[in-house]
């Protein structure tokens, strides 16, 4: 299960089967805990945790979103949401996660996970996914990740492997050095900014081609 998982967690990035869902949820209790005192220790983080906001369609209409400036954070969001035929509804639920807290938690993190694909400049190729989930691990702590990023490659080819080394894996490991915890972001009251103020302003360089298409 470990090992389909994490393949299947990169493979196919926007297909959150359950299974993928339910070990990200049952490994993951230390790393949430972490997260979830992160939050609390921060301005923003506490309040994301006292309103809970959601990420889906009806919280984010996808037509006001359209209808933003071009290069601002929201309009790419959805330029890159609709291009690739994904909806934010389509998230599977929490369901292995005892605590109201700790699930909200997970919850956020599978919805925020778009918008870091947008600021980092990664798409949704197995390299450009297996980069992101180490680049989450170091955010997050959730073993989920840790295993898509050990077990990914082994659906990708050799010069991508290469290219994983030696390149991405470097850019990574600056990135989360110089990126606050982006759990504390409350991504939703940024959405009218362009958005090469805001990977400025949070720490965000693009990555090495041919990821970085922006």
């Amino acid at each position: 299960m470990t090992l389909g998982s994490s393949v299947l967690a990169v493979n196919n990035p926007y297909d959150r089967g359950d299974m993928v869902a339910a070990l990200g949820e049952t490994t993951g209790t230390l790393a949430l805990k972490n997260m979830y005192q992160k939050m609390r220790a921060d301005p923003v983080g506490r309040t994301i945790l006292m309103e809970r906001p959601r990420i889906n369609t009806t919280t984010l209409n996808p037509t006001w979103l359209n209808n933003l400036p071009d290069e601002t954070f929201g309009k790419e969001y959805i330029k890159f949401m609709e291009t690739r035929g994904f909806i934010s509804d389509e998230r599977p639920t929490v369901r292995f996660v005892d605590s109201e807290e700790l699930a909200y938690v997970m919850a956020r993190y599978r919805e925020v996970h778009d918008f870091w694909h947008v600021l980092s400049g990664l798409d949704t190729s197995v390299l450009d996914e297996v980069a992101l989930k180490y680049f989450e691990f170091l955010q997050t702590g959730l073993p989920m990740c840790a295993l898509s990023g050990l077990f990914g490659p082994l659906a990708m080819d050799f010069s991508s492997k290469v290219k994983l080394v030696k390149e991405y894996l470097p850019w990574v490991t600056r990135l989360s050095q110089q990126t606050p915890f982006l759990m504390n972001i409350y991504y939703e009251q940024h959405l009218t900014k362009p958005i090469s103020l805001l990977r400025k302003e949070w720490g965000f360089t693009l990555p090495p081609p041919p990821a970085n298409k922006q």
